[in-house]
């Protein structure tokens, strides 16, 4: 997987000059698969508390080869993300997730949410994008 970002701390992006703590400052707002699953987007808005002024941020993934979700992803609300990192392709031990420092082009994403549910992804390419408009 080809990115233009960076994960730092397991909780926020880093995109060249811009830093979005999705952890801390971003809710989780939706998941779109489109174009017969070989995109997948997930949008993030600013915490209205403290996240206030901050871009809406979409992870876009295009060209998807792996997707797994949780049971019941999607199901429930969520108030945000608790975790973001990577997984070796063969490591499905949910327990832990490894750092930037351990990513290569074979790691899959792995975003875990406060209320346990997870999404999982491989990819072509992931871009984050940024709306400074949301």
């Amino acid at each position: 997987m080809k990115k233009n970002f960076t994960i730092d701390k397991n909780v926020a992006i880093q995109q060249n000059d811009g830093y979005y703590d999705l952890h801390n400052c971003y809710e989780f707002e939706s998941l779109s698969i489109v174009e017969e699953g070989q995109k997948l987007k997930l949008a993030f808005k600013p915490h209205k508390t403290y996240g206030e002024g901050l871009p809406k941020v979409i992870l876009a993934f295009s060209q998807v080869d792996f997707l797994l979700l949780s049971s019941l992803c999607g199901t429930t609300k969520t108030a945000g993300l608790d975790e973001i990192g990577y997984k070796n392709y063969d490591d499905f031990n949910d327990s832990y997730i490894h750092e930037e420092k351990f990513y290569n082009e074979k790691s899959h994403i792995h975003i875990r949410m406060h209320n346990h549910d997870f999404i999982r992804v491989h990819s072509k390419t992931a871009t984050v994008l940024v709306d400074d408009n949301a």
